[in-house]
């Protein structure tokens, strides 16, 4: 089974282009300046040469494209589709602030959402910079909490460990933070809410293991003093006697996270990327994060506690490595979860998420692999004794919870309506309207 790459050609449409995780805004930067140090006008070649050398996403020409920042040289009309920088794109690369604006430009999904999360911040008068859907500053990011989490503050991560858009009322933390925070906090409602998914819940954490506690578990062995930074979880539940939930949250991102290696232009070992139908081993010998970061995700794939399926890895290793696309994320989570299990937990692991009807793509033929589902997508890569130990959460169905009980709990799901379903369903049916 092959997990389909990003598509090569220029009419990607770039719809859930996300900034506020991924570095998309950086990338922008490389990419504009990786054409202008070619000199010329490049062609279709150049820019899935530059964008493979870079590990940039190859949407990234529609992209460019859409928002005017690359255009054709005036009285050009060939096959090879030249380009040139803009005084536009010029401008980006001296403000990397005004990619924000554009991608509004270039996606109808994301314009909607942030013309929606505008209304929102105008109703709760929130302190909005120059985009009007993000807080004025970073250190404001408390105004992204429902109103009674403000004085919360030590529920939540220490600074090293905040995304950097963390005020960008579309962060996916701080809509981690809403959805989990009445239960870190430990009010009732919150309790019952989410009782039917996890039972009674003890203990809340965010961004497990911490980036910011020096002396915090590694459970993969990454870090070094070059790559000092660990794969985390979104949140962690402790409930029961001795279970736990490992959680990833999305909210419109269009996929989970992947390898960017294959992509990495410092990586001697790309061949072994994308050569097709290698055994996992094979793959493992010429990995670029074994050989030169001494990453052990390979060997833990058969290891003790294992939760991931090695059979099923090596069938997603038709086009190279099982790695290179979502999966990586999902499986990293897995590991961590596996490394709990030898510890003696009771471990599972969750995707919360929007449905398909308010983040189409995350739950498109691309992202799931080719399976009609979600939660088929996380349970196929997982050994068959433990899929049931693998779960997929609609946070809707949490929130129509809340709405029928008490007043604390109908003005959480009334916030996390306004702010969060409300913007994504119009995000959706912008995208429904628009002509193939």
């Amino acid at each position: 089974m092959v997990c389909a790459a990003d598509d090569p050609v220029e009419n990607v449409d770039p719809i859930t282009t996300d900034t506020t995780d991924g570095d998309f805004v950086t990338k922008v930067g490389i990419a504009l300046r990786a054409l202008e140090a070619l000199g010329r006008p490049s062609t279709s070649r150049d820019r899935r040469d530059l964008w493979k050398a870079n590990g940039i996403p190859y949407r990234m020409s529609s992209f460019l494209a859409r928002a005017r920042a690359i255009a054709q040289p005036e009285n050009k009309d060939t096959h090879a589709k030249p380009r040139i920088v803009t005084e536009k794109g010029k401008a980006w690369i001296g403000d990397p602030t005004q990619v924000l604006a554009a991608i509004e430009d270039a996606s109808g999904y994301i314009a909607s959402i942030h013309a929606s999360l505008a209304e929102f911040a105008r109703e709760e008068r929130l302190p909005m910079g120059e985009h009007a859907h993000i807080l004025h500053e970073k250190g404001l990011w408390p105004k992204n909490l429902w109103q009674p989490l403000e004085s919360h503050r030590h529920r939540f991560p220490a600074d090293a460990d905040l995304h950097r858009w963390i005020h960008h009322l579309r962060s996916s933390q701080a809509f981690a933070f809403n959805l989990f925070g009445p239960l870190a906090v430990g009010w009732q409602w919150a309790q019952a809410v989410w009782e039917p998914a996890f039972g009674k819940v003890r203990a809340v954490s965010f961004e497990y293991p911490a980036d910011g506690d020096p002396d915090g578990d590694d459970p993969l062995e990454e870090c070094s003093p070059e790559r000092p930074h660990r794969s985390r979880v979104d949140v962690r539940l402790d409930h029961g006697l001795n279970s736990t939930t490992l959680i990833e949250v999305k909210l419109t991102e269009p996929e989970f996270g992947t390898c960017s290696a294959a992509h990495d232009s410092a990586n001697e070992f790309r061949e072994t990327c994308t050569t097709p139908d290698l055994s996992l081993q094979e793959i493992a010998d010429g990995c670029y994060l074994v050989r030169s970061a001494g990453r052990s995700y390979f060997r833990r794939i058969d290891g003790e506690g294992a939760l991931l399926s090695a059979a099923s890895l090596q069938e997603l290793s038709d086009d190279g490595c099982p790695f290179r696309h979502g999966i990586y994320q999902l499986a990293r989570n897995l590991m961590i979860a596996q490394h709990l299990r030898n510890g003696g937990i009771d471990v599972r692991f969750a995707v919360v998420a929007p449905g398909r009807e308010m983040n189409p793509t995350l739950h498109g033929q691309r992202s799931l692999c080719g399976h009609p589902d979600l939660l088929s997508l996380l349970r196929s890569i997982v050994r068959e004794e433990d899929q049931e130990t693998v779960q997929f959460f609609e946070f809707t169905q949490v929130v129509d919870r809340a709405a029928s009980l008490d007043a604390s709990a109908r003005s959480w799901a009334d916030y996390m309506r306004r702010k969060y379903v409300l913007p994504l369903l119009r995000g959706a049916a912008s995208v429904r309207r628009t002509p193939s």
